[in-house]
């Protein structure tokens, strides 16, 4: 077994003698040491990347695909930073939050992120065993299958529990483990990618169905879409005659463009990777001389894979579903046709009913044209979006390799929300990152198997994604203003902290990455939250100006360990 110590030297060896051949080599010295921006994909193309991209394509087309490339830029300078601060010190990022920016800060952001894994675990479970039962294996664990619904549940999580646990037991146990993590990493990054990305040459090439005019404009940033239906929507609101129903519907489908756009800045970045990138570089022992190895490794690792799978998962979703009613729900006239058992009806009937208790007086009156765009509006389950890859695999096989592709996606990502979890545990209670108490704290994510107990049978569990997506984006300021601060101490990073024109620069890229988080986290938090949300920030941002005015005054390090 590989020494950590000898591999760290071999690595600086490696980038020093590539460094003294020039800029060619050094990038390809980068390309061979990369990993945690690979890290950071698999955590990112997970259920809520997945199903955000899915329903940007189904609700907005192609004029939504600049939203997550977006976001995940601005993400990756803050990502950039943390990998600057990390590897500039020799403190664990947590400990140096609490010894030289704010107690209060260091505790809650830690908090924070044991909260967003336990948000962001219940989809992933939820979204395995959906297609295990409905793309998979549904005779054996369809709701029609062996062992029934309940008990299929229950399987299916347990089995996915200690697939997931034992990958990240795997990648804490040793170099080699961490080596092979990291490879099987880049193999489900990879196949993701290469698969959606056929699909939609695909639709260009034999369908001849991708408007690449469309997609083209479909990157330049419309803000105004957070307050507009899209160029489609709008298209099929025209043919709605009342006036009052159509602005019903018009704030129906802003709601939704928001929730989604939301949806997919939080997956793009999320709190708990705030975490992992940090730690994921310390476990690896690196330090200053890997700096621009480590931000490297972001864009390449995870901007461009995750540009491409998110850009070619809506197209291949906007081909088919934008704008288009759900499938044996009616006809070209717009007359009902469904069966009566059939769920998405069940989901028809609910969208017209609170049009119904919003304009009563309406009640007697639907058009086919509002009956079109509802059912164009029902939340399309595993099957349906595992359409998406039938132009380029047929209806069979697309059903297995959205399966097995939605299982790499969300084991890969639970697992590291179980490695974060025990790294998080060992850090607040002081205990090095190899300790027993990291597989405990690993144990964390299993409340993730409660999820049956949150959702019904009947949900569309894709869309629990973006429920989880949208709540746990509140909490994101917490670590991007966090890392802010300390890219700004010189008691943090001493002669490392960047200077003149170079501070200037990270500064004004920063206040607009943190600035676009929190303008959006605080309409999340006054949408879900309320008053309540307020009252919560208010208090936080008092009690975290004392307790610094306090270690200020008395030079207090409430927090100290060895590492």
């Amino acid at each position: 077994m590989a020494n950590p110590v000898d591999i760290v030297a071999d690595q600086r060896s490696i980038l020093r003698n590539a460094r003294g051949r020039g800029v060619g080599a050094t990038t390809a010295a980068y390309f061979r040491l990369s990993g945690p921006g690979w890290m950071q994909a698999a955590m990112t193309l997970g259920a809520g990347s997945l199903a955000s991209s899915l329903y940007l394509g189904v609700l907005g087309g192609t004029h939504l695909l600049w939203v997550s490339p977006l976001s995940l830029a601005l993400g990756i300078v803050m990502l950039s930073a943390i990998c600057y601060v990390t590897l500039s010190t020799d403190e664990p990022p947590l400990l140096a939050m609490n010894r030289h920016i704010n107690p209060i800060l260091g505790w809650v952001w830690g908090i924070a992120v044991l909260a967003s894994n336990i948000i962001w675990i219940l989809p992933q479970f939820a979204l395995t065993t959906d297609v295990v039962q409905e793309n998979l294996l549904p005779r054996i664990f369809g709701s029609s299958g062996l062992f029934g619904e309940t008990q299929s549940r229950i399987i299916v999580s347990l089995i996915t529990f200690t697939l997931a646990l034992s990958a990240a037991w795997l990648c804490a146990a040793s170099g080699r483990g961490a080596k092979l993590y990291d490879l099987l990493i880049k193999i489900v990054v990879g196949v993701i990618v290469i698969s959606f990305l056929l699909v939609v040459v695909t639709l260009s090439i034999r369908e001849n169905i991708v408007d690449w005019g469309a997609v083209a404009r479909g990157f330049i940033p419309h803000i105004d879409q957070a307050m507009h239906p899209v160029q489609g929507l709008q298209d099929m609101l025209a043919g709605i005659r009342d006036t009052e129903v159509r602005n019903y519907w018009s704030q129906l489908l802003v709601g939704e463009q928001r929730n989604i756009m939301i949806a997919a800045a939080s997956s793009a970045v999320g709190l708990n990777m705030t975490f992992q990138l940090a730690y994921s570089l310390r476990s690896r022992g690196w330090d200053r001389e890997f700096r621009g190895l480590a931000i490297f490794d972001l864009w390449t690792g995870l901007l461009v894979p995750f540009t491409l799978v998110v850009t070619c998962v809506s197209i291949s979703a906007a081909s088919q579903f934008f704008t288009i009613p759900a499938d044996s729900i009616l006809d070209v006239d717009g007359e009902i046709v469904a069966a009566p058992d059939n769920p998405k009806l069940r989901e028809f009937y609910s969208l017209l009913n609170r049009r119904f208790v919003a304009i009563p007086e309406t009640q007697s009156a639907v058009e086919p044209s509002e009956r079109i765009l509802a059912a164009s509006l029902i939340r399309r389950s595993a099957g349906d979006l595992a359409n998406a890859l039938t132009p380029l695999l047929g209806r069979t096989l697309a059903q297995l390799v959205f399966g097995i592709g939605v299982i790499g996606m969300t084991l890969s990502s639970m697992s590291l929300i179980f490695l974060i979890s025990g790294w998080l545990v060992c850090e607040m209670f002081g205990k090095p990152l190899d300790s027993k108490l990291f597989y405990v704290g690993t144990l964390c994510g299993s409340t993730g198997l409660l999820w049956p107990l949150l959702w019904g049978k009947d949900d569309v569990k894709f869309w629990l994604a973006i429920t989880a997506s949208v709540a746990a984006f509140i909490l994101l300021p917490i670590a991007y203003w966090a890392f802010f601060l300390m890219m700004n101490s010189r008691t943090v990073l001493g002669d490392a902290m960047p200077t003149g024109t170079r501070r200037w620069c990270w500064n004004t890229v920063m206040v607009v990455a943190c600035g676009a988080v929190t303008i959006a986290s605080l309409y999340v938090m006054t949408e879900r939250v309320g008053v309540w949300g307020w009252v919560c920030l208010i208090a936080f941002l008092a009690v975290a100006t004392l307790a610094k005015l306090r270690v200020s005054r008395k030079k207090v390090h409430p927090l100290s360990h060895n590492h």
